[in-house]
């Protein structure tokens, strides 16, 4: 038997992996549902014919040339496409305002510092991709990197 022939039981299956670390795409060209969703992973096509949708926004898809750039049919949310939960959300203070200001003082940092940041999950950090990045800020004076903080579940 080959990986998950089609299962009539299973209906929709998200893919929300893409072409990264640990992704299995073995399955999704197996077809193991009736409907395969290209999600989160990576907010363009994944080339395949076989994903038969991709949830997107209109912020991160070119919603007038889908049919040139994406294999996917187009699943459009209203908003963005990209759930996620902040404990205490915060709002972004306007480039140089006293509150712009304020924040980076908090942080110590310059008004000229340069903030590089991967808000990536902490898995998709590998030892290759780290050294580039600090090459980078070796590069860049008053560079700092910041990283998204794993959630604890």
């Amino acid at each position: 038997k080959t990986i998950c022939d089609h299962d009539p039981q299973v209906d929709i299956i998200f893919d929300m992996q893409g072409y990264t670390l640990g992704t299995r795409p073995e399955l999704m060209a197996n077809r193991c549902a009736k409907v395969q969703v290209n999600f989160l992973a990576f907010p363009g096509t994944s080339g395949a014919s076989f994903m038969d949708y991709i949830i997107v926004d209109q912020y991160v898809a070119s919603i007038e040339r889908a049919d040139e750039e994406f294999t996917e049919k187009l699943a459009i949310l209203p908003r963005s496409y990209q759930a996620n939960y902040f404990v205490d959300p915060i709002s972004i203070p306007e480039r140089g305002s006293l509150e712009w200001k304020a924040l980076r003082h908090r942080e110590n940092l310059s008004e000229s510092s340069f903030v590089f940041a991967n808000l990536n999950k902490v898995d998709k950090i590998d030892p290759h991709s780290f050294s580039v990045w600090m090459r980078c800020m070796q590069q860049v004076p008053e560079s700092v990197l910041w990283l998204l903080e794993p959630s604890i579940p």
